[in-house]
Order: C-alpha cells, then sequence, then structure tokens
C-alpha cells in the first residue's frame, strides 16, 4: 500500500486541476484555423449570357463545391455588367452579367446568391459569405477593397476571382491588388482565346468537364511566392486557370486516457482539501 502525502496551497491546487483536467479537455475539442481558397479564372465571359451553358453551369458548381464543401451556401456575386442584375431584367452588357442558366443552376443546387455591383463591402460584411465571386465593374473598373478580400480570404472566406473584363491595363493592377497577396498575379496579356475551348487539368473543379466556352481572357501567372498556389488549367498551353489552396492538417479527437482520469479525481480531491490520499 503506498501513501503519497499532498500537502498544497490553494493556487496549486487550482493549477493541478487546470494541468489534469483543462488541459485534456482542450486537446480533445481544440480547433485549428486554416485560411481559405481562391479559383482564379482569365475569363468574366465563361457565366455570361454570351456564351454560357451546360458545360459552364456544370464547372461553377464543381467550383464552388471545391471552395465551400459539398454543403451549398451563402454566395455573394458582383455583376461586372451594368444593371439590372439577374431577378429584375437581362443587363444590356450580355458579355459581363450573369447567364440564367447559370443563375438558375446555383439556385436549383440550393445555393443562396446575392447579386450586387456594389462594392463598397468591408470585411464584417463579407464574413456572411461562403464564397464571394468578383472582379472588376464595367466600365467603372472599381472593385472590393483588396484589403477586405485579404482578410477575408485569411478568415477562411473562400473567393472566385475573374478577368478579362476588358477595363483597360489597369484591370491587372486592380485585381493584383489581391491575387499577389496569395502567389498569382493576372498578367497584362489577353490571350485571344475564342470559342470552346479543350481544358488540360487534373483539378478537382474540371472532373466533370472537358471544355469551357471563353471570350477573351487574361493569362495567369504563378510568382513562386507561395507553395499552395498554383496553375491549374492550360488552354493552347495558355495558363488560364489558378488556384490558392492551403493545405489545413486534419484534426482529429482524441480520447481522455485512463492515466488523465485518475488525475482529474485526484485533482479534484486535492481541490476539496484532502491532504492525504490513499492509492492502492
Amino acid at each position: 500500500m503506498l501513501i503519497v502525502n499532498l500537502k498544497t496551497n490553494l493556487k496549486l491546487r487550482v493549477l493541478l486541476l487546470i494541468a489534469l483536467f483543462i488541459i485534456p479537455v482542450i486537446t480533445v475539442y481544440g480547433h485549428h484555423h486554416c485560411g481559405g481558397k481562391i479559383i482564379a479564372v482569365h475569363d468574366v465571359n465563361i457565366l455570361s449570357s454570351s456564351i454560357a451553358g451546360a458545360e459552364e453551369a456544370q464547372f461553377i458548381l464543381d467550383t464552388l463545391r471545391f471552395l465551400v464543401g459539398p454543403t451549398p451556401g451563402n454566395i455573394l456575386a458582383i455583376q461586372s455588367a451594368v444593371p439590372p442584375l439577374p431577378g429584375f431584367g437581362s443587363s444590356p452588357d450580355s458579355l459581363r452579367d450573369y447567364s440564367t442558366i447559370i443563375v438558375n443552376a446555383l439556385a436549383n443546387a440550393g445555393y443562396t446568391v446575392d447579386y450586387t455591383r456594389d462594392t463598397t463591402y468591408t470585411l464584417t460584411q463579407l464574413q456572411n459569405y461562403d464564397a464571394v465571386i468578383v472582379g472588376v465593374l464595367f466600365p467603372e473598373g472599381t472593385m472590393i477593397d483588396a484589403s477586405a478580400l485579404t482578410a477575408y480570404i485569411n478568415d477562411g472566406g473562400n473567393i472566385y476571382v475573374y478577368g478579362g473584363v476588358s477595363v483597360d491595363s489597369s484591370e491587372s493592377a486592380t485585381l493584383n491588388g489581391l491575387l499577389t497577396n496569395f502567389g498569382l498575379e493576372f498578367t497584362n496579356v489577353y490571350n485571344m482565346l475564342i470559342g470552346d475551348l479543350p481544358v488540360v487539368s487534373t483539378h478537382t473543379i474540371f472532373n466533370n468537364v472537358s471544355s469551357l466556352e471563353a471570350g477573351n481572357g487574361i493569362n495567369l501567372n504563378d510568382l513562386d511566392t507561395n507553395p499552395f498556389a498554383s496553375i491549374i488549367g492550360y488552354s493552347s498551353g495558355q495558363p488560364i486557370f489558378a488556384a490558392y489552396s492551403p493545405h489545413c492538417p486534419t484534426i482529429q479527437s482524441t480520447s481522455i486516457p485512463t492515466t488523465s482520469i485518475y488525475g482529474i479525481l485526484i485533482a479534484i480531491l486535492i481541490l476539496f482539501g484532502i491532504t492525504r490520499t490513499q492509492i492502492v
């Protein structure tokens, strides 16, 4: 029979309680924060009334599943084209709007989408959405503040960013205020890729499509400054799709070992003033 003398003051009792009880609980229920993802696309036209069809609808659905997971969420979609917005009529700019095929596909899949041309969204407002579809407005050339979008991604938000709006050379500079923070950039090169383009890619967002329509977009570049950034899709040898996708460690639950349970019991006894504990 082993007799252990445990003489301690109140502070030590509390510390023992924390060490033997609170820490194991944190081990079981702890959470690791991981940033969000980006899909960068060369051409705004892909989702527009001018060319979008069934393949393009499948593409945006698969892209959103990659970004936010299998459960449909809340999406903010910035329309580059002049009003009206979807649900309020057809924009006269069919190159930069959202096709009814795209709008219906998202709605039928269960996504809640807010279509807007408002570029004044703050980080707090962006955090109401699981993903944001964003690019510059035409013809204004403005975009949601890059610092707000950067903070949104770092906080776990997800972005689909499109180029090819054709404002002028400042378009890439505006978009790159966001993308260069994550190791990617739009070049100033319009690729002249027009029509139904075969896409060469092994990325999951292309599992169900082999080609996509386009109307002359901007090529993308991997800056080699971020290990989670890469070019993920080519057509005619030109880099037209890119991704930023941080690798988050898998969090596994951990059971409290039997020794910790005995420790918890001893700590409780100490807390209630037992100074001589007999352990058989």
